[in-house]
């Protein structure tokens, strides 16, 4: 019958390392790897009570240091690059049909770098972070992949212009910002890209709810 044989801690050596695996009351077997005086080390797996896999982690002497990958019901939910149990380098994260649902860098356990967004595949927000907060350009796409946004950010704050625009490309709206605070009403457009000269007309009233719709694929 399956026994749990964890490592035995009387070692003084700080490099010893061994097998060990778990199982449950069933004897179904539930994690197994190799563990060192200072915790797992290498490669661990844990399963469910049906024994399916629900992660694969690589460890450096307890913490997770490498590549960690996660699964629920045979399907990745999530693949991830860490460095002493903080996310470091690449995630990818699936939506449930195993679809790429974000793809974003971290260093050292905050977003830093490219991040990119997607909707049942098709790519919906790309983005860039410093260290946390949107710095830089960030692009919205429509449902048929039509740029519908563009904004500059910088540490956290729109700075600079933001810029709506219709599915043919002709911009709907122009704002500027200077460290979030808006420079002076936007500029908006009809679909012809013609100046709508008041403000508080109908069609430029109507601007923010057409976007909505243009996002969501209406």
């Amino acid at each position: 019958m399956p026994q749990n044989n964890p490592v035995s801690d009387q070692t003084n050596d700080p490099l010893a390392v061994a097998a060990f695996s778990r199982y449950d009351d069933q004897q179904q077997l539930r994690e197994k790897g190799e563990r060192s005086p200072q915790g797992v080390h290498g490669l661990v797996e844990t399963y469910d009570a049906k024994g399916q896999l629900t992660a694969r982690c690589l460890f450096e002497h307890g913490k997770r240091t490498g590549l960690s990958e996660y699964f629920q019901s045979g399907r990745p939910l999530l693949s991830q690059q860490m460095r002493n149990d903080l996310a470091h380098g690449q995630t990818i994260s699936f939506d449930a049909a195993g679809q790429v649902s974000s793809r974003l860098q971290y260093e050292e356990g905050v977003l830093h770098g490219p991040a990119e967004y997607f909707l049942q595949g098709q790519l919906v927000r790309r983005a860039q972070f410093h260290r946390g907060d949107l710095h830089g350009r960030a692009e919205d796409f429509s449902a048929t992949k039509s740029l519908a946004q563009q904004a500059d950010y910088e540490q956290g704050l729109l700075h600079g212009q933001r810029l709506l625009f219709w599915p043919s490309g002709v911009m709907m709206q122009r704002q500027q910002f200077e460290k979030g605070v808006a420079k002076g009403p936007p500029e908006q457009f009809n679909e012809k890209g013609e100046p709508l000269q008041q403000p508080d007309s109908p069609d430029a009233q109507a601007q923010p709810s057409r976007l909505t719709r243009l996002l969501r694929g209406d």
